[in-house]
């Protein structure tokens, strides 16, 4: 091999090796690049998943007026034989009187607890009024 040829191929393997190398940092940025958008994607997904399930963590209140009638239909002063369930249904059906619909009054009775009976219940026993009051 003579001294040309061995310089040329010198710098050709230079240009390849600065090539080479220009496409390696090129290739190591994109590498972060995408990352970091994981990243960023991974943290707006998380942020959006529990931005909207925190209203699940929240408890409404809605607040009766119980017709002390309603309780003593029988005058029974026996509480334990009471449909506390029902009551509080036909109580809440009494504030929307435009629902005539059977299919509709499901709908809307669909927002009260399965366990309002139970306070309803509690809140009697807890009561010293009598029965023929207002709770």
């Amino acid at each position: 091999m003579n001294k040309y040829t061995q310089e040329k191929s010198t710098l050709i393997l230079k240009k390849r090796l600065k090539k080479r190398l220009r496409h390696e940092k090129i290739f190591k940025y994109f590498g972060i690049l995408s990352i970091l958008l994981a990243c960023f994607i991974l943290g707006f997904l998380l942020t959006d998943i529990i931005g909207k399930s925190l209203p699940a963590f929240n408890q409404t209140y809605i607040k009766l007026e119980i017709d002390g009638k309603l309780l003593n239909e029988n005058n029974d002063p026996d509480t334990s034989t009471l449909f506390y369930t029902k009551i509080i249904r036909q109580s809440f059906l009494d504030i929307f009187p435009d629902v005539q619909y059977k299919q509709d009054q499901r709908i809307l009775l669909k927002i009260l607890s399965n366990n309002a009976g139970y306070d309803l219940q509690k809140t009697i026993s807890n009561s010293k009024n009598s029965l023929s009051d207002k709770i």
